[in-house]
């Protein structure tokens, strides 16, 4: 049976900068550091932007995982 999971949260900072922040590559991987977790966009660049990929790197549950995604 599907379960749904529901996570809020309260951030006291203005839409904008939170939206900027969560582009940031570096600001995701220092916010998952302890599962080794990285972030590599195909530009390079580390913000990313309309047409980037961006490819994820981690181990979870003892698995190496890679996925990528496209950012639309």
């Amino acid at each position: 049976m599907p379960a749904l999971i529901e996570i809020v949260s309260v951030i006291g900072a203005a839409p904008s900068v939170v939206f900027d922040l969560k582009l940031d590559m570096d600001v995701h991987a220092a916010s998952l550091r302890s599962s080794q977790e990285t972030a590599v966009t195909s530009t390079g660049r580390r913000q990313l932007a309309l047409g980037d990929e961006v490819t994820f790197h981690a181990r979870h549950f003892g698995l190496r995982w890679r996925m990528t995604c496209p950012v639309p």
